[in-house]
């Protein structure tokens, strides 16, 4: 378990993105419709509490102000170890079968990207499964794992910028799927899809991806496939979300948005 994870060399690399599954097309297509109708946007303060709106901030417990999401010490579970090798907890999600943990390096002033990984335990604490995010990365600098879901034998994840897209050269916050028996990348979105955090629902992803001085928009993908279903310009970039009784509701720098969600993002007839 304290094994350190070794870094791929530079040849490692060029060979290994070779083999990775290839992005889908770009999401900032101006032809990708909005699926969500906006009911209402609020302006609201950055520093404001989800519970003042009426959110449970269960999606992201550690709150808007951090573009990362993290279990808060006070709720991680006895169960797991807090370091695995070099690594620090991040993120421990309860699962059916017991608990799914990302693991990342600590935050350092350098570009490369964070070294992560998930590990699965049962409810006693007994690992069951490991994956290495790192390998699986399309690029070994500038980005790091801002959120993860497991879900149905498959690991989610964003290779989020670590800071302005363009220091990445426009190549970072690609939305992957992994299947967590393989490891192998079953699909990659085109970049600039998610940061921050995200969410699954109904086999859809909900995500978004903003940051100071960018175009910012939220994005329903198919969880199966990866492939962009919704794209929807807001304010500033999202920092939150939630569903609740069939409508989507975002927190960004600015603003409180609802908007319900078309019944054709779950393939049900389309509104009339």
């Amino acid at each position: 378990m304290m094994n350190r994870i070794r870094r791929l060399p530079p040849a490692g690399w060029i060979l290994l993105l070779g083999c990775l599954a290839a992005p889908l097309p770009a999401a900032g297509d101006g032809s990708i419709p909005s699926l969500l109708h906006q009911v209402v946007r609020q302006p609201i303060s950055s520093t404001d509490e989800l519970a003042g709106f009426g959110l449970t901030s269960a999606n992201k417990p550690n709150g808007r102000i951090y573009r990362l999401r993290e279990t808060p010490d006070w709720t991680r579970p006895v169960q797991v170890p807090r370091l695995w090798g070099a690594l620090e907890l991040g993120i421990a999600d309860p699962i059916e079968s017991g608990f799914a943990v990302l693991y990342r390096s600590p935050v350092m002033s350098e570009t490369t990207s964070r070294e992560s990984r998930v590990v699965l335990f049962d409810a006693e604490g007994r690992q069951t499964r490991e994956l290495d995010l790192t390998p699986l990365f399309s690029n070994p600098d500038h980005l790091e794992v801002q959120d993860f879901r497991y879900h149905d034998g498959r690991i989610y994840f964003n290779e989020a910028c670590q800071s302005y897209s363009q220091q990445a050269g426009g190549r970072c916050s690609a939305l992957v799927c992994a299947d967590l028996a393989t490891g192998r990348v079953l699909w990659r979105t085109a970049p600039l899809v998610s940061n921050n955090i995200f969410i699954i629902h109904r086999k859809r992803i909900f995500c978004g991806y903003g940051f100071t001085a960018e175009p910012d928009f939220l994005f329903i993908l198919d969880a199966d496939t990866g492939r962009v279903l919704s794209r929807t310009p807001i304010d500033s970039a999202h920092d939150y979300m939630e569903i609740q009784e069939g409508h989507l509701l975002v927190t960004t720098y600015r603003s409180l948005y609802k908007f319900r969600i078309d019944p054709a993002v779950f393939g049900d007839p389309a509104d009339r």
